[in-house]
C-alpha cells in the first residue's frame, strides 16, 4: 500500500481541500478576511417582539422587527445581530422560531459596510443576545428576492436565505460587492438567472464557519446551495468578477437550460473543495456551464449530476490559449454524471482550450464520449485516470462540420494527453475524421498512457498518435464511492502506472502540474505515475522541475531560469546546491544547504548575465545539481544568444471569387508586410499549400516561385529591401481546378524569415473557394459532422 495518505473523512477532506486548494493550489486567499476591523455600534433584530416604528434598534431590550429596518438606522461599520430564537418572559418559557419577510422587491437591500449575524437566542425578559448554532431564516416567500447587495463590502454570517424569487438571483444578488458569506445555506430560490445567487462582477468568499453547525441540517458540515431553480443557473450564475466559492454543497439545484449547479460566465471564479451533487440542467452543463470562463476548479466532488450534453461539466470556449483566459481544472473527482442525450457524460467541450489535472472521471453515462466528449476543441490533459464510463467511447473527438457557402472549413478538435489512465471502457478513444489533411483533421496525441480492460483502446476513422505506451493492471485501492471507499480510483505500490509516465513540461499556468490529487508533490520515486494519483512510498526523493530550462537572450541582457526543488519522500532532507555554467554567465540564488520537511518545496533561481559583446549563436548551458546523503536532482539551462533587429512579418492573403466552376482557374492574392526595428534587407520564404491534390491540374505562378503540383506545396523566396522600415510586397498565383472536382479547395499562405519575430500569430493567412459543378454547390460528405 502507499504511504502518507491520510484516511479522512468526506466532511473533511473537502474542508481541507477547500483550505488548501486556495492557498496552495491556487494561491489566491485573500489576507484582508483576517485583518482586525473597527468595532462600531451594535442593531438588535428580532421578528417576534421587536418593533420598528421610531426604532434605532440600538436597545438589546428593545430590538427591531424587521432587518430592513436595522439595515436603515445602521451606520457603516455597524453590527447587526439578528436572533434566530426568541425566549420568552412567560412561566415556563416558550421558545418562538423567528423568520424575517419584507416588502418591495427585496427583504434585505444593502447598500453599506455591515455585519449581520445571525443564530442569536434572545432571552426577552433579560434582553441578553446568545449566539448559537442556527442561522436565522430571511424568508422572500417566493414573491421577492431575500439579499440584494450592491457595491459595499459586509459580513453576513448564519442568514439562511430561502425561498427568493426575482429575474436574477433568486435567493441573493450582488453586484460590484466584496462579500463575506460565513454558514449561509441558499434554498429553494427561483429566477430567470441564478436561482440561489446572482455574483455580478464580485469579489466574494463563503466559509462554513464553526463546524458544529452544519451538524444540524445533516450535510457534511458544508453550506448548502440547494433546490434552488433558473432557466440558467439553477444554484449560482456568476458573470465576472473574481469570487472564491470555498467549501461549498451544491445540490439538488435545476435549470431549464444551462447550469444546474454553477453557469459561470466570464469572470475568474475560484471554485475549490465542495460537493456538487445531483444538479441538473436541461440542456447543458448539470454540475457546471462554463461560457468563456477562465475559472479555476479544484478540489471538488463532481457527483451524480445530469444534463442532456456535459451532464457534470459543459465548456462553451474559450477558443484560445493564454494564461488569462484559459479555465483550469484540477483534483476533482468526476464520478457518476449521466447525459440524458447522448453526449459528454463527465466533460462536453465545444470549441474550448482548457488545461485539465489530476482529475478522476469515472462511471460516467453517455452514448458517446461518456468521459469526454470534445466538439472542435484541444484542451491540454495532465495526470488524468479516465476509468470504468459506460458507453460506446471514453473519449470522443469530433469537429465543427464545414461548408461550401459560406465558405468555411472544419475545425478540428486535436486535444493532448500525458500520463493518463484509461482502463475499462468499449473504447478507449474514438477519433471522428474531418475527411481532410493535416491541419484540418481531428487528432489525438497521447503520450505516457497505461490501456488495460478496454473493448479496443482506439477507434474510429481519424488518426490516433501515442507513444511510451504501457499495458496492465492500474491496481485501484477501490473503485466505489466514500465513505466506504475513502480514495476511490488512487494506485497501490505494485501499480503499472508506478514510475511508468512521461516528464512533463510545465505548459499551463499556476503549479497544478506539481501535485497530484491528494496535493503530494510530483513526480516522486524514480519518474511521474499515470493517472492521478502519484504514489508517495520512497523514504528519500528529490526533483528538479523542470529538468531542462531553455531561454532566449539578447548581449548584455539578464535571463532567470526557474526550478522548483521538490522533497517527494516521506522524510525531512537536506540538499546542498550546486551549478555549474560552460560560459560563466551563470550564477545561483540560493543559500546552500536547503533543509525540507517530507512533501515541500522551495524554488531555485539561477539568473544569467549574458555579456554585451556576446555575438548570435553564442550559449551558456548550466548544470544545477541538489544532492543530499541520500539522492541527487539534476537539471539544466540552456540560454542562447539572439542578436539583430526585430522584423514583425505579416501575410494576408484572399481570392478573388468565393466560388469557382470545376475546370476554372481562381487567382489568389497574396501579401506579406514587414514592420519592425529591422531596416536593412531580409530575406523572406513563403510556404503556400493546396489542399486537396486532387483539386486542381495546373498552377501559374510569379517569378521566385516554385510548385509541385504532386504535393500541393509553393515556395517562394526573395528579399524585401531595406530602404523603409514599412515594406509590403503582394504577389499572385492562380490554380486551376480538374473537371470533376466539387468541393473546397483550401490555400494555407505561411511567411518566415531568419530575424526574429515579436508575434508569430499573424505569420499564416488561409483563403478557402468552393468548388462547384455547374450552378449547383455540393457540400461534400466528408464534411458532415
Amino acid at each position: 500500500m502507499k504511504t502518507k495518505k491520510l484516511h479522512l473523512s468526506l466532511a473533511l477532506t473537502c474542508s481541507l481541500l477547500a483550505l488548501v486548494g486556495t492557498l496552495v493550489l491556487l494561491g489566491a486567499w485573500r489576507t484582508e478576511r483576517v485583518l482586525a476591523r473597527p468595532q462600531g455600534d451594535t442593531r438588535y433584530v428580532s421578528s417576534i417582539s421587536g418593533i420598528d416604528t421610531g426604532n434605532d434598534c440600538t436597545d438589546p431590550a428593545a430590538p427591531c422587527q424587521t432587518i430592513q429596518r436595522a439595515v436603515d438606522q445602521a451606520n457603516d461599520g455597524d453590527d447587526v445581530h439578528i436572533a434566530t430564537y426568541e425566549v420568552s418572559t412567560s412561566l415556563p418559557p416558550v421558545t418562538t422560531t423567528a423568520r424575517y419577510t419584507g416588502s418591495g422587491s427585496s427583504v434585505i437591500e444593502l447598500t453599506k459596510r455591515l455585519y449581520l449575524y445571525g443564530g442569536y437566542i434572545y432571552a426577552s425578559s433579560l434582553g441578553t443576545w446568545t449566539q448559537g448554532p442556527v442561522p436565522a431564516e430571511v424568508d422572500g416567500e417566493d414573491t421577492r428576492r431575500a439579499l440584494y447587495v450592491s457595491g459595499v463590502t459586509p459580513t453576513l454570517e448564519l442568514l439562511s436565505f430561502v425561498n427568493g424569487h426575482a429575474e436574477r438571483g433568486g435567493n441573493v444578488y450582488a453586484e460590484d460587492a466584496d462579500l463575506t458569506f460565513v454558514a449561509t445555506p441558499v434554498m429553494s430560490g427561483t429566477a430567470t438567472y441564478g436561482g440561489g445567487l446572482y455574483l455580478k462582477n464580485c469579489r466574494t468568499s463563503f466559509d462554513a464557519g464553526d463546524l458544529s453547525w452544519g451538524n444540524l441540517l445533516g450535510i457534511a458540515n458544508l453550506p448548502p446551495v440547494q433546490n434552488n431553480s433558473a432557466d440558467f443557473g439553477g444554484g449560482f450564475f456568476v458573470e465576472g468578477g473574481t469570487p472564491i466559492l470555498t467549501g461549498l454543497y451544491v445540490n439538488a439545484n435545476s435549470a431549464t437550460y444551462d447550469g444546474g449547479g454553477f453557469y459561470l460566465y466570464s469572470g475568474q471564479a475560484i471554485i475549490a473543495g465542495g460537493l456538487v451533487l445531483e444538479n441538473q440542467a436541461g440542456n447543458r452543463g448539470g454540475g457546471f456551464f462554463l461560457g468563456n470562463s477562465p475559472a479555476r476548479i479544484a478540489g471538488t466532488y463532481v457527483y451524480s449530476n445530469t444534463a442532456a450534453e456535459g451532464a457534470g461539466f459543459y465548456l462553451n470556449g474559450p477558443f484560445s490559449f493564454s494564461e488569462e483566459t484559459i479555465p483550469i481544472i484540477a483534483n476533482n473527482y468526476v464520478r457518476s454524471n449521466r447525459s440524458t442525450g447522448s453526449q459528454g457524460g463527465g466533460f462536453y467541450f465545444r470549441q474550448a482550450i482548457a488545461g485539465l489535472v489530476n482529475n478522476v472521471i469515472a462511471d460516467n453515462e453517455a452514448t458517446d464520449g461518456a468521459g469526454l466528449y470534445l466538439w472542435a476543441s484541444s484542451p491540454q490533459l495532465f495526470h488524468n485516470t479516465i476509468a470504468q464510463n459506460t458507453g460506446n467511447s471514453g473519449v470522443y473527438l469530433t469537429h465543427k462540420p464545414g461548408s461550401i457557402w459560406p465558405p468555411v472549413i472544419p475545425i478540428p478538435s486535436q486535444p493532448s494527453f500525458t500520463n493518463t489512465t484509461i482502463v475499462s471502457q468499449t473504447v478507449g478513444v474514438y477519433v471522428d475524421s474531418t475527411g481532410l489533411p493535416a491541419p484540418l483533421q481531428n487528432k489525438a496525441t497521447l503520450e505516457g498512457t497505461l490501456w488495460d480492460g478496454n473493448g479496443s483502446d482506439t477507434a474510429g476513422p481519424g488518426p490516433v498518435v501515442h507513444a511510451a505506451d504501457v499495458y496492465g493492471d492500474p491496481r485501484f485501492t477501490c473503485t466505489g464511492d466514500p465513505p466506504d471507499c475513502l480514495q476511490p480510483y488512487h494506485v497501490l505500490t505494485d501499480s503499472a502506472a508506478v514510475d511508468a509516465g512521461v516528464p512533463v513540461a510545465l505548459t499551463l499556468p499556476g503549479t497544478d502540474l506539481l501535485v497530484d490529487i491528494d496535493l503530494e508533490l510530483r513526480p516522486s520515486g524514480q519518474g511521474y505515475d499515470i493517472g492521478a494519483d502519484e504514489v508517495v512510498s520512497d523514504t528519500y526523493s528529490v526533483w528538479l522541475v523542470p529538468p531542462l530550462s531553455a531561454l532566449p537572450a539578447e548581449p548584455g541582457q539578464i535571463v532567470t531560469h526557474t526550478h522548483w526543488l521538490l522533497n517527494t519522500g516521506t522524510e525531512t532532507d537536506t540538499y546542498n546546491l550546486a551549478s555549474h555554467s560552460s560560459s560563466g554567465w551563470a550564477t545561483l540564488l540560493a543559500v546552500s544547504p536547503i533543509t525540507l520537511a517530507a512533501q515541500t518545496s522551495t524554488t531555485v533561481q539561477v539568473p544569467v548575465s549574458v555579456p554585451p559583446a556576446a555575438t548570435n549563436g553564442m550559449s551558456d548551458t548550466t548544470i544545477l545539481t541538489a544532492t543530499s546523503p541520500h539522492v541527487q536532482a539534476n537539471a539544466v539551462d540552456v540560454t542562447g544568444v539572439i542578436t539583430g533587429d526585430v522584423a514583425d512579418l505579416a501575410v494576408g492573403k484572399w481570392a478573388d471569387a468565393e466560388t469557382v466552376q470545376s475546370g476554372k482557374a481562381v487567382q489568389y492574392t497574396i501579401a506579406i508586410t514587414k514592420s519592425g526595428s529591422l531596416t536593412g534587407t531580409l530575406a523572406v520564404t513563403l510556404n503556400d499549400t493546396i489542399v486537396p491534390t486532387q483539386a486542381f491540374t495546373a498552377l501559374r505562378l510569379p517569378t521566385n516561385c516554385a510548385g509541385d503540383e504532386a504535393t500541393g506545396l509553393i515556395t517562394c523566396t526573395w528579399s524585401l529591401p531595406g530602404s523603409d522600415p514599412l515594406v509590403t510586397r503582394t504577389l499572385t498565383i492562380a490554380i486551376t481546378t480538374t473537371n470533376v472536382y466539387t468541393g473546397l479547395l483550401i490555400n494555407t499562405a505561411e511567411v518566415s524569415a531568419a530575424a526574429r519575430d515579436p508575434d508569430t500569430t499573424n505569420n499564416v493567412a488561409q483563403a478557402v473557394v468552393g468548388v462547384t459543378s455547374g450552378s449547383k454547390i455540393y457540400l461534400p460528405l466528408v464534411l458532415r459532422g
